[in-house]
């Protein structure tokens, strides 16, 4: 069985609650949270495995300002490379 962790999002994107389960696979890891889904208070799971996002069950609704789950997924950049010069090694 494989640990994932199960995080739990309110309708401004913020984690409010997180939950691991553990399931053979992706596929039952998802239909696992499609489940908790259907009786829980929050519109969104997100489903991790380590580092890696398995996937995102349910939806936000806009209220006029736009989706701010979306908008703060969208903020993810890529790493950056930071070079530091020998003064400021000193």
């Amino acid at each position: 069985m494989i640990a994932y962790r199960c995080y739990f999002l309110a309708e401004d994107g913020k984690i409010k609650d997180v939950e691991v389960i553990e399931c053979p696979s992706d596929t039952a890891a998802l239909e696992k949270a499609k489940q908790r889904l259907a009786g829980c208070e929050y519109p969104v799971i997100e489903v991790w495995h380590r580092a890696r996002r398995v996937g995102i069950i349910g939806h936000l609704t806009s209220n006029g300002t736009g989706n701010a789950y979306a908008n703060a997924r969208s903020l993810q950049t890529e790493p950056v490379s930071i070079e530091v010069s020998r003064e400021a090694k000193r």
